[in-house]
C-alpha cells in the first residue's frame, strides 16, 4: 500500500466535508434478500464506510443480512481527483486498482488508502482545532 504524504490544511478540510447533491458519488447496496438499492454518498468518510465486500464466512459467523457496498472504483478514482481535488490519493487508488483482480481484492486494496487519508485529515483538523484553542487562550492571557 502506498504511503500518502500529509495533505494541506485546505485539502484536509475539503476531504472531511460533504459535497453538494450534484457532486455526490452513487453506490449500490447489493443484497440477495432485498435486491439492489441506490445510495447517495456525500463524503469520503461515507464512501469508506459504505465500500464493502465481506466473505460468506463473515455472514455465517456473525449473522445479519449479507450485502455488497458496491461503488464503481474507476468512478471513485475520478471523483476523488476531480470533485474532492486529491490528486495524490486518486493516483494511489489508480495504482492499487491495477493490482487487484476481483472486486473483493480491489476493495481490500482501496479501503486502507481511504482510511489512511481520512486519519491524516482528522489528525490535521484536530491539531488545527487544538491550535486555535491554544491561540485563543494565549490571547486572553495577554489581554488580562
Amino acid at each position: 500500500m502506498a504511503v500518502l504524504s500529509e495533505p494541506s490544511r485546505e485539502l484536509a478540510l475539503k476531504l472531511l466535508r460533504e459535497v453538494e447533491y450534484e457532486e455526490r458519488l452513487v453506490g449500490y447496496k447489493m443484497s440477495p434478500a432485498t435486491g439492489n438499492e441506490q445510495c447517495s454518498l456525500y463524503s469520503l468518510q461515507e464512501v469508506a464506510d459504505f465500500l464493502r465486500m465481506d466473505s460468506l464466512e463473515h455472514y455465517l459467523l456473525k449473522g445479519g443480512h449479507p450485502f455488497i457496498g458496491y461503488i464503481d472504483l474507476e468512478e471513485l478514482t475520478r471523483w476523488v481527483g476531480e470533485v474532492l481535488g486529491d490528486q495524490e490519493l486518486a493516483r494511489a487508488l489508480e495504482e492499487e486498482l491495477k493490482q487487484g483482480e476481483s472486486y473483493q481484492s480491489k476493495v481490500a486494496l482501496v479501503k486502507p488508502l481511504l482510511k489512511q487519508r481520512l486519519e491524516q485529515c482528522r489528525a490535521l483538523a484536530e491539531a488545527l482545532t487544538n491550535g486555535s484553542a491554544e491561540a485563543a487562550r494565549q490571547e486572553e492571557a495577554q489581554q488580562a
